[in-house]
């Protein structure tokens, strides 16, 4: 097993951005007691698993495919009738199956440096998710400044972190060379105010 733990919270390269947002929100919903949140896991599924894929030279083609289709996964989550428990059993293979990939437990199929450029298609999902939430349409992400801020600050800087990897994935830095920093700082931000709400009760609105 290869677990590429110093890769994964590099923060030069950025890595430790999703790194810190995958295992925040995989570990979160335990703390709230009660039924598991899917929809927030699935966040820290995908999340952790684009920090997996990025500390790798060449991650495998099928691991790659299968954290594009996480954030599928939580799309369909939230615009379709699709039964929620076959999206979470999907969503935990897909995570299952990365895991299995990319800590070497099992090698299957090819491997490719262009398989970190699929890591655009969850992120572009998760923020535009995020963006339909702040235009009052996601029924799970509601923005509400004056009851939930901190919960509103969480979702921000989220969606901010989400269209910065992208934008800095293709080329197009619009902080020049912070903006790997910014991007680290949003996902200290968004993790800060998750924790923050937690204790104020006001945590699990994913």
């Amino acid at each position: 097993m290869n677990i590429p733990f110093k890769q994964m919270t590099n923060w030069k390269n950025g890595n430790i951005a999703p790194f810190l947002l995958g295992v925040w929100y995989i570990i979160a919903p335990f703390l709230g007691g009660g039924a598991i949140n899917e929809k927030m896991m699935i966040f820290g599924f995908t999340f952790f698993a684009i920090a997996l894929l990025q500390s790798k030279t060449s991650p495998t083609v099928i691991a790659s495919l299968c954290t594009a289709f996480l954030g599928v996964s939580y799309f369909m989550f939230v615009m379709t009738t699709i039964s929620d428990s076959f999206l979470w059993t999907i969503s935990i293979i897909l995570f299952a199956a990365v895991l299995i990939l990319e800590f070497g437990i099992f090698k299957f199929g090819p491997t490719a440096t262009q398989g970190k450029d699929l890591t655009l298609v969850p992120l572009t999902i998760l923020a535009f998710s995020v963006l339909l939430g702040l235009a009052g349409y996601n029924p799970y992400i509601r923005f509400d400044f004056n009851r939930l801020f901190l919960v509103a600050v969480n979702y921000l800087a989220v969606m901010v972190f989400c269209f910065l990897w992208v934008l800095n994935r293709i080329g197009y830095r619009p902080f020049g060379k912070n903006t790997v920093t910014y991007m680290n700082i949003m996902a200290i931000a968004a993790v800060v105010c998750s924790l923050i709400g937690f204790y104020q009760g006001s945590l699990f609105q994913w």
